[in-house]
């Protein structure tokens, strides 16, 4: 179970870098060999390719447990700390120095 979990990860990791780099310089080549080549198209090509870290890195945190779970715990921290620190902001407002209509402009 483990070694095909692992071997259908190296596939997916291979077959997207294939794909990500090859089609597009099979396209090019061949578009030079048939004279159609075109500046807007090598560059779009470029584009692509230059994606190629951005999507390994994203596979391989996506396909491997370890990795998944130490990013999700990383934003359950953020998380944890975006909610506690606002809830002591609205905690610190002393609502009882202000008047009714002070109070009232405040939530507007």
């Amino acid at each position: 179970n483990m070694q095909r979990k692992l071997v259908k990860q190296l596939i997916i990791q291979t077959l997207f870098p294939i794909g990500l780099l090859g089609v597009p310089v099979s396209v090019y080549c061949a578009s030079t060999g048939f004279n159609m080549f075109s500046t807007r198209t090598c560059l779009i090509f470029v584009c692509i390719q230059s994606t190629h870290s951005l999507v390994h890195s994203s596979l391989v945190i996506i396909l491997n447990d370890a990795y998944r779970n130490t990013i999700r715990r990383w934003f359950g921290k953020i998380v944890e700390r975006r909610n506690s620190t606002s809830s002591m902001l609205v905690k610190s407002i002393n609502l009882s120095s202000y008047t009714q209509r002070e109070i009232q402009l405040f939530y507007l």
